[in-house]
């Protein structure tokens, strides 16, 4: 059964705790990721109705999408495209700068806060050390007002930190060499996987997917179709089992 057409073009995540984002409509299925309080999604239809009501939903930068109860929803005006809807948050973090950030500069026995969102308005979703390596996902912003998304080597947590705190860091070290599958055809990407334990789809057209060690697409590349990121998504889960 299809989700229903219909309802607001983007949710808010409402409540106090971080809620699971599922593979499908039900808690039957598995988790694929999670989201904190306030985060902005991308309204793709719901089935049900009151707390029996399931929708399916995908993260403004298109990269992740899911199923999550409705319960913890309210309707949201429109993207979050400014500071007054959204303190710091837009639409889509700028892919650019390093693949790594080391955190630094924190004060001697404290740690940096990794926030659900881009500015100290949010709650605090995880806290990392001085010297700690998190991936790149964008910042947004200008000088000690850039917040950047950043997410742990192993895909578990992610979240935003100030750039304040954040300085080019280097894939943290892995155990044994790149290995890559070739698939033999052009309706298949091969796979390479990283030392790091993440997983690259390479289509031959040229479309690159990222995957984290836990499965979740962390970027793609401009010229990949959403056949090529769906194709890539079910590849990548058929070689984790």
């Amino acid at each position: 059964m299809p989700a229903e057409a219909g309802g607001p073009d983007y949710w808010q995540v409402t409540g106090t705790q971080r809620i699971n984002i599922r593979s499908g409509p039900s808690t039957d299925y598995a988790v694929t990721g999670r989201a904190a309080y306030g985060q902005v999604f991308r309204n793709l239809g719901c089935r049900g109705s009151g707390d029996g009501r399931w929708c399916h939903i995908e993260t403004v930068n298109g990269l992740q999408a899911g199923w999550v109860s409705g319960r913890y929803f309210r309707e949201n005006g429109g993207a979050p495209i400014t500071p007054g809807r959204q303190p710091g948050y837009a639409p889509k973090s700028a892919a650019m700068g390093p693949d790594f950030w080391e955190v630094y500069r924190v004060p001697t026995n404290d740690l940096l806060n990794i926030r659900g969102g881009p500015s100290t308005q949010y709650s605090i979703v995880a806290r990392a050390p001085n010297g700690k390596m998190l991936r790149n996902l964008g910042c947004q912003g200008h000088g000690d007002a850039r917040w950047c998304h950043v997410q742990t080597p192993d895909g578990r947590h992610d979240g935003w930190a100030s750039g304040a705190y954040l300085r080019e860091g280097s894939a943290p070290s892995g155990n044994g060499a790149r290995i890559s599958i070739p698939s033999g055809s052009n309706i298949a990407p091969d796979l390479h996987f990283r030392p790091t334990g993440e997983i690259e789809a390479a289509w031959s057209s040229g479309c690159t997917v990222l995957y984290n060690p836990a499965g979740r697409r962390i970027n793609a590349g401009a010229s990949c179709t959403q056949a090529q990121l769906v194709a890539s998504d079910l590849w990548i889960e058929r070689a984790r089992r």
